[in-house]
């Protein structure tokens, strides 16, 4: 792993002006498995007025992956640094430009500027090429969103409280074009010609109440999402579908301080992840036999997470070393209905719901400053992700059909041991 890169930054009273430039280069210890990637952020901030705030962001990034592919537990065995042979063969891969741009304009008003309303303003373009065994696939995509929040600092019950409400919407479209897959190289015939669109309305509210003054708060919010997306072949019209999501997720939170600068929490919220554009192709073996562009079987996962936990900051005010400390320790439990899970048919990947998972952790931090100007940081997290029911049908080259149950398995590709360990002066 190489990664290295460049900040500048000029300010004045009235703005500021910050570029930053990230390069990263990865080599996997397997052939054919490397990723590059550069990244260029700008964020220009200005204030336009006594109470109000403009900000642009904008940034572009432009990245080279190619992929080893899985192996078996006999190719393992028999040589682990090796890379899954079609991925070699077929040149798996993914090459990817996105540029995106927000406007923010953030204004306050009233009694103590009690009263705040966010506007956001966002677009982006992306490119996306990437491989399968067969395929040769180019994807375009072009996005436009706004979000209007406000926010008002006031009284309730004779207690102090924030509340913010606000609505979203977001509109994605643009067209997947599908051509043969000639070792690596786009090929001259086109297989498939497909426009995808996604539209996304949200309503969103949050209120904060200091129960006991300066001591314990009560976080309620909830949000209400609907989500449609769209496929049209373009090749066979016949085949056009659309799917519709839509759900209420509240949360609630407690934070209790037990000094001025530690404090207990704890919450409770449920989680509702649609299927992506991706996620939803459909597949010859579906209840539909793959006849429409969208998989009418898979459906949205749904979570619910417990978190509980103690953060805050130690002072040793007077001493030359070990000044401070920031520490957390958390405690989470999320479980997962419906999980949406890849399989393979022919070396292509699919999805579909097929699993509810326990998912428990911990994750500790804390940073500290040994001497001055120098900061230590350490962070740990286990986890410990698991299937309690995961049975699902396989289909092998033949097109024979058996199933399998996974339960109590680990969720691949997550590490059960996280340690992280920075210096920074």
């Amino acid at each position: 792993l190489f990664q290295g890169g460049l900040r500048a930054g000029i300010t004045n009273e009235s703005s500021k002006l910050f570029i930053s430039h990230t390069y990263k280069s990865y080599k996997g210890f397997r052939p054919h498995g490397a990723e590059y990637l550069h990244l260029l952020n700008i964020n220009y901030r200005m204030l336009p007025g006594k109470n109000s705030v403009f900000t642009l962001y904008g940034n572009y990034n432009r990245g080279f992956m190619r992929f080893p592919g899985a192996l078996t537990q006999s190719e393992f065995n028999i040589d682990p640094y090796q890379a899954y042979f079609l991925s070699v063969s077929s040149d798996i891969k993914r090459i990817s430009q996105k540029g995106r741009l927000g406007l923010k304009y953030s204004v306050n008003w009233g009694r103590l500027n009690k009263n705040e309303i966010e506007l956001l303003g966002y677009g982006s373009v992306k490119d996306i090429q990437y491989t399968t065994n067969t395929l040769y696939f180019v994807k375009y995509k072009y996005t436009a969103g706004t979000t209007l929040r406000y926010t008002h600092r006031g009284n309730l019950l004779g207690r102090e409280n924030e509340m913010t409400a606000g609505i979203d919407y977001s509109y994605v479209t643009g067209p997947l074009t599908s051509y043969n897959n000639t070792a690596g190289n786009k090929g001259d015939d086109l297989i498939s010609q497909n426009t995808e669109t996604q539209q996304n309305a949200g309503i969103f509210f949050e209120d904060q109440l200091n129960i006991l003054k300066g001591k314990f708060y009560l976080l309620l919010s909830g949000r209400y999402d609907k989500l449609t997306i769209g496929n049209n072949d373009e090749l066979f019209t016949a085949r056009n579908s659309e799917r519709t999501f839509s759900r209420f997720t509240p949360k609630a939170a407690l934070n209790y301080k037990l000094t001025p600068t530690v404090s207990a929490y704890t919450s409770y919220g449920f989680g509702f992840d649609t299927p992506s554009a991706a996620e939803l192709e459909n597949y010859p073996l579906s209840s539909n036999s793959g006849y429409t562009t969208l998989n009418p079987d898979i459906n949205p996962q749904t979570s619910g997470n417990f978190e509980a936990g103690i953060k805050g900051n130690i002072f040793n005010r007077g001493s030359r070393i070990f000044k401070k400390a920031l520490f957390e320790f958390t405690f989470f439990n999320t479980i997962v209905k419906d999980e949406i899970i890849p399989f393979i048919i022919s070396d292509r990947v699919y999805y579909r719901n097929a699993a509810q998972t326990n998912r428990t952790g911990v994750e500790c931090g804390i940073k500290i400053e040994p001497v001055e100007r120098v900061d230590m940081i350490v962070n740990y997290t286990f986890t410990n992700f698991k299937y309690d029911k995961y049975s699902a049908l396989i289909f092998d080259s033949t097109g024979s059909i058996s199933e399998t149950d996974y339960s109590v398995n680990r969720v691949p590709a997550v590490p059960q041991h996280l340690f992280n360990f920075i210096l920074e002066g």
